[in-house]
Parts: C-alpha cells; structure tokens; sequence
C-alpha cells in the first residue's frame, strides 16, 4: 500500500491503485499485523518441465512456477549492486561459513 511510483508529472503515486485492494478504511500497513509473509526471491528455484509447458496454468506472477509451490527457505540473500553491501555479505559469510 506505501509503495509509489513517479508519474509523467514527477509527482508520487500509488504503485498499484488502492481501488485494486478496496476500501483503503479496511487495510492495514502494519508489516507485522498479517503474520509470516514470504517472498520468491529468485535465489534458487527447482522447477518441473511441466510448469514450463503449461504456464499458462501458473499462479502470477511467476506463472513458470505452477500452481504447487513449496518454500526452500533460507536464512538470508542478498544482492550486491553497490560496493558498500560488500561488508554485509562478507561478514554474513565469515559467521554462516564456520558452521
């Protein structure tokens, strides 16, 4: 609901238009009110020549998933666009790599 993107104007507005979500009275931001929420970050993905023949069948957005999808949940990810995550990376290297 906070997410914006800039018009043809330079002016804010909303990423995806609130009458997509309903009444914005009933919508709550909370990151933590709607409990665990889990994201495909594209790390890795194991995915069954079937789902590729026949996304049309999919779940959007990422229709080559199929429709059965189970999590490979993992401790963390991250991309390196710029040269200051370098030290994120390498300090979550050095604690998860001892193990």
């Amino acid at each position: 609901m906070r997410a914006r993107k800039i018009n043809e104007n330079g002016l804010l507005k909303p990423f995806v238009p609130f009458e997509t979500y309903g009444d914005p009275k009933t919508l709550n931001c909370d990151r933590d009110s709607q409990g665990d929420v889990w994201f495909a970050d594209m790390g890795v993905s194991i995915v069954t020549p079937r789902c590729l023949e026949n996304m049309d069948e999919g779940l959007l957005p990422q229709k080559w998933m199929g429709r059965k999808i189970y999590p490979l949940k993992q401790e963390a990810g991250f991309d390196i666009d710029y040269e200051w995550q370098l030290p994120l990376v390498e300090n979550w290297l050095k604690k998860y790599l001892k193990k």
